[in-house]
């Protein structure tokens, strides 16, 4: 992206603080925020807000070794791990929501658009060793290869789920995607 995509502005905030802002609308146990690179410009922005912030020094080792760090943060009587990106503003509550009311089944819940998996997904505690186990260069994608019968899709309406913002276009395009909602 060439610049710190989490604090971009997002309407009349950050990218992270749309992120938190719909997560906390939902009544989630704890929320974690696993922070890398130049965390501490990004923890003056969130410290506001009622989340754990756990900061990866080892963020370069690639997502699994955040995902990691977030999950030996966790509470002893976490469930299940809901894993969602900061550049997915548009992630809404009842989109959340939805997928939390799936969990009962105790599989993988990973949001579909299209035929195409997006974030964010919960894993059941039940794989937390297996997570610690998987190969930094596969990541998750390791896991839902292992335990293809145990996924529960949920198809959504929306591509919101599989959009993110890697590059300065994709930025762009969710900008404009606001400016249309207003």
């Amino acid at each position: 992206m060439g610049t710190l995509k989490p604090l971009l502005p997002f309407g009349e905030k950050t990218v992270i603080e749309t992120v938190l802002d719909n997560f906390l609308k939902v009544n989630l146990y704890e929320i974690i925020v696993v922070l890398g690179y130049q965390a501490s410009r990004i923890i003056e922005i969130i410290s506001r807000y009622s989340v754990k912030i756990v900061t990866n020094e080892i963020y370069k080792d690639g997502m699994l070794s955040s995902i990691q760090k977030g999950i030996e943060a966790t509470d002893e009587k976490t469930e299940a791990y809901m894993i969602a990106l900061a550049d997915q503003p548009f992630i809404h509550s009842s989109l959340i929501e939805s997928l939390l009311k799936k969990c009962e089944n105790n599989g993988i819940i990973i949001p579909s658009y299209n035929g195409r998996r997006g974030h964010p997904i919960i894993i059941p505690a039940k794989y937390r060793d297996e997570i610690f186990g998987l190969d930094a260069n596969i990541g998750l994608r390791q896991l839902i290869q292992n335990h293809e019968d145990e996924i529960i899709y949920v198809d959504v309406s929306s591509d919101d789920v599989i959009r993110d913002m890697d590059f300065p276009e994709d930025y762009k395009r969710e900008i404009g995607l606001v400016l249309k909602k207003e």
